[in-house]
């Protein structure tokens, strides 16, 4: 369980990476519209369905994680919330303090 764990963390890091590129994207975008400037509106419009393309896998990612961490509990994926997987995580300190630390960020 401690890769699956360990694979939570990561896609939890990287969608925690790449709505942060699309709050910056959605800034830069206000600003090209105040401008008035179409060009870049749709350089950045495509940057932006670049990185909801990325989320979206990254959330399927997650999802299966998820599903499988819930199997091995077995428990039910819709109650498996990360907070309630930080505290099962009691006897696994270094797993709990990862998924601690994204789940804070």
């Amino acid at each position: 369980m401690a890769s699956l764990i360990d694979t939570l963390t990561e896609v939890l890091n990287g969608e925690n990476k790449e709505y942060q590129k699309l709050l910056n994207l959605s800034k830069d975008k206000t600003d090209v519209i105040v401008r008035g400037d179409l060009n870049a509106l749709a350089v950045i419009t495509e940057k932006e369905q670049e990185v909801v393309s990325k989320i979206m896998a990254l959330e399927h990612e997650r999802t299966s994680a998820m599903t499988e961490i819930a199997k091995i509990l077995n428990t039910d994926v819709s109650g498996l919330k990360l907070d309630v997987l930080i505290d099962l995580l009691k006897k696994k300190p270094k797993e709990q303090k990862a998924l601690a630390q994204v789940h804070i960020s």
